[in-house]
């Protein structure tokens, strides 16, 4: 039987999307691929994940300060303002060097959701205080 699982495995490999080049499928495999093949892209695409982070880190600090809570929206604009560098980052890298990008894609791509969960919080966190 332990044989017969054995022979059974088959070594996953991925395609890559952006260059279509094979890449381990584990999590580590591909990130290696992606750091070491695609570095812009890669960079984009930790700012996108840290965006949020900024936020909630943003929120902590003025709170902690003991900051008025319509302060959070520059929190949020910060945030935001990440998120859109990520974005931008990301979509010039796999569009190529001489791709015209404008404000109005990024958003359309994902943009808008991020932009409107970051002021709704702050809307709820001021609405909350009164």
């Amino acid at each position: 039987m332990a044989t017969k699982a054995v022979a059974n495995r088959v070594a996953l490999v991925d395609r890559c999307e952006l260059c279509g080049a094979s890449a381990p499928a584990t999590f580590s495999g591909r990130t290696r691929h992606l750091r070491k093949e695609h570095p812009a892209y890669a960079r984009g695409l930790l700012l996108r994940i840290l965006a949020p982070v900024v936020f909630l880190g943003g929120v902590v600090g003025l709170q902690a300060a003991g900051a008025p809570t319509w302060t959070v929206l520059g929190a949020a604009a910060a945030s935001a303002g990440v998120a859109i560098a990520g974005l931008w980052i990301a979509r010039a890298a796999k569009a190529g060097s001489d791709a015209k990008l404008t404000l109005w894609e990024l958003f359309r791509e994902g943009g808008y959701g991020f932009a409107l969960i970051a002021g709704l919080f702050a809307l709820m966190l001021i609405l909350a205080s009164r």
